[in-house]
């Protein structure tokens, strides 16, 4: 496989991911009262950056690594 090709699998799986979450956490919001909504919008903010972050640096992996070793997974 060509490194365009493992790049482009996690951004999916980013945007499902980030997709899931917001939708979570939207009906979540939504169904709690006053001050929990405050901290689950923060969690999710958290979550989305952590999801973001972890994709960046998985495609910098991807730019380091040699195809014999991406061929392992």
């Amino acid at each position: 496989m060509d490194k365009k090709r493992q790049k482009r699998t996690p951004i999916i799986v980013t945007v499902c991911m980030l997709i899931y979450w917001a939708l979570y956490f939207g009906l979540l919001i939504t169904l709690l009262p006053g001050i929990f909504k405050i901290i689950f919008g923060i969690l999710s903010l958290i979550f989305g950056v952590a999801i973001i972050y972890t994709c960046l640096e998985r495609m910098k992996e991807i730019d380091r690594t040699d195809d014999e070793e991406l061929r392992k997974y």
